[in-house]
């Protein structure tokens, strides 16, 4: 089982991956500017490069906060995941340098997006699966800290809150109060 570092160390890797893939994509667009599906594929990189970096501060967030939190996420499916992920993205690296590598003319660029367009509409299927996957987890993870933290809370300010509706607040010194009253940690 990998470790949250090494887990985050994936991800760093996954995202220097991406950003290679997105400069590849952005060269073939340069070259090829009415290529279908080129846009598509350059925001899907890009869509997936940001999934990853929340997944990345989230995990940092893990490390510097409680040590429970790490409990609400399954380190085995996120491993899974992201290794699967690593071997689609060295599939689609290695498939878009085949295209830019060495071509300076539009047609050789042409001719050989034509050709391998399909097997790269695949990988970023496959891509956009691992995205969908990862965004549940890191979805699903963020709910449980949040209804988590808002558990504590509530069992913190406990019998100490008393309800003042927002309509009967309307000056500063009513804000005061709530704050002269608020409970403070011992």
């Amino acid at each position: 089982m990998m470790d949250p570092l090494s887990v985050t160390a994936s991800i760093v890797g996954l995202i220097l991956a991406a950003g290679q893939v997105t400069s590849g994509i952005s060269t073939i667009k340069s070259f090829l500017s009415d290529a279908p599906r080129v846009d598509h594929h350059l925001s899907q990189t890009k869509e997936i490069e940001t999934c990853l970096a929340a997944i990345q501060n989230f995990l940092s967030s893990i490390e510097s906060g409680p040590k429970d939190r790490m409990g609400f996420i399954k380190i085995e499916h996120l491993v899974a995941t992201l290794t699967q992920a690593v071997l689609t993205f060295s599939e689609l690296e290695a498939l878009v340098k085949k295209i830019v590598a060495g071509t300076r003319s539009a047609l050789m660029v042409r001719v050989h997006w034509t050709r391998k367009q399909n097997r790269v509409a695949d990988i970023m299927l496959r891509l956009e699966s691992h995205k969908s996957t990862l965004s549940s987890m890191l979805s699903i993870v963020q709910w449980l800290v949040d209804q988590f933290e808002t558990m504590i809370s509530l069992m913190y300010l406990g019998p100490n809150f008393e309800y003042l509706p927002v309509n009967q607040i309307s000056k500063p010194a009513d804000y005061q109060q709530l704050y002269t009253n608020w409970p403070t940690k011992s």
